[in-house]
């Protein structure tokens, strides 16, 4: 008796210690959390500090590019929550349709390339070539880059080379 007493206390014990100082930190710097994501390949903790960090400067380009990557980055189905993944797909996909729809051509031009990167990432090549030729700034950062992608998917090496040079 005493002994199953004593195993079942300490297999509580244990699982409270494991439960209680194994979690990932909280962080109040977004960089550390984005540091700590890479170093620890949760795609999860760097995406969210994206999201984050997006809401703050909606201008940034290369924040935004970033936080598409990041969240499919092929770790992410690895993370704690399949819901909260969805849910940061869709709130990916309704931001920039929205932005997309806007009648500042800057911010549609970003809607239209961040959507093309978003179907890039999920392999969806005929809307990723789509939302690129809907963009009318052709110096926007990327663009060429993964036109010049699609056309190559699409067996077409001569725009692909022209929207390469384009970029370059």
């Amino acid at each position: 008796n005493t002994s199953v007493v004593i195993s079942v206390f300490l297999l509580i014990v244990t699982f409270l210690f494991i439960n209680l100082f194994s979690n990932d930190p909280i962080f109040t710097n977004l960089s550390k959390q984005i540091e700590y994501g890479k170093k620890t390949a949760q795609p999860w903790l760097e995406s969210s500090a994206y999201k984050t960090l997006l809401q703050k400067d909606t201008n940034d380009l290369d924040l935004q590019f970033t936080f598409i990557k990041s969240h499919f980055d092929e770790n992410q189905y690895m993370g704690p929550s399949e819901q909260d993944f969805n849910r940061e797909g869709t709130f990916l996909f309704n931001y920039y349709t929205n932005c997309s729809k806007s009648t500042n051509l800057k911010k549609a031009d970003m809607g239209q390339l961040c959507l093309a990167l978003y179907y890039y990432y999920r392999n969806d090549h005929a809307l990723c070539r789509s939302h690129l030729e809907n963009v009318h700034n052709d110096k926007l950062k990327y663009v060429n880059t993964y036109l010049g992608i699609q056309n190559y998917y699409f067996n077409e090496p001569k725009k692909a080379m022209q929207c390469f040079a384009k970029e370059i």
